[in-house]
């Protein structure tokens, strides 16, 4: 049963009526009675199409992700950050977030050659507020350091990589391991059959 069978199944009554109903002396008079059961059917089917569009948009949404750096420890000297960025998936949109006593460290985005000498080029971006908010614009491999004297050295230092789409799913792997444009078709086909049935 295609879209239009279905709004007609759904609405038969309104239809009947419409077809069914006794000649009016005026076209006035009949269009006060046709028009506004027609503007209902439509804002009926507007309402699903909605619904169907916020469907498909919000898991792209929903699904940036903020990682705290380091976690409760926050970013410091002593900590394995590679440790602790193993088990993580990152991907474009998600924000690295920096948490750390200001004056103290910084952060400095480096490149490969520079992140393995622990030696920030001259004008690398710093960020240095303390609570810094790096949102991950775009794939490849990423590189961060504090540029503090001896604290790269001492492990204050961070190599991540950041994918465009989820890997096919590990038997662990969370949320991020659905196939998005599947799982959009199934929730728009479902919302719009649930609707149906509702209205």
């Amino acid at each position: 049963m295609n879209f239009l069978n279905k709004i007609y199944h759904i609405n038969r009554p309104h239809f009947q009526a419409i077809l069914h109903s006794k000649p009016e002396n005026t076209f006035e008079n009949s269009t006060k009675k046709i028009i506004p059961k027609l503007l209902s059917i439509i804002m009926v089917s507007n309402r699903f199409l909605s619904v169907a569009i916020a469907v498909i948009l919000l898991p792209t949404i929903a699904l940036a992700t903020d990682y705290i750096v380091g976690d409760g420890k926050g970013w410091t000297t002593n900590f394995n950050y590679q440790d602790w960025a193993k088990d993580k998936m990152f991907m474009v949109g998600d924000v690295l977030v920096f948490n750390y006593e200001a004056g103290n460290h910084d952060v400095v985005k480096v490149n490969g050659s520079a992140f393995k000498d622990c030696s920030p080029p001259p004008g690398a971006e710093n960020f240095t507020s303390g609570n810094d908010k790096i949102e991950l614009k775009a794939t490849g491999n990423k590189w961060y350091l504090c540029s503090k004297s001896g604290h790269c050295n001492t492990g204050q230092k961070l190599s991540i990589t950041v994918m465009d789409m989820a890997p096919q799913p590990a038997p662990n792997s969370a949320v991020r391991g659905i196939i998005f444009p599947g799982f959009q078709l199934f929730i728009v086909a479902f919302v719009f059959l649930m609707g149906i049935n509702v209205v």
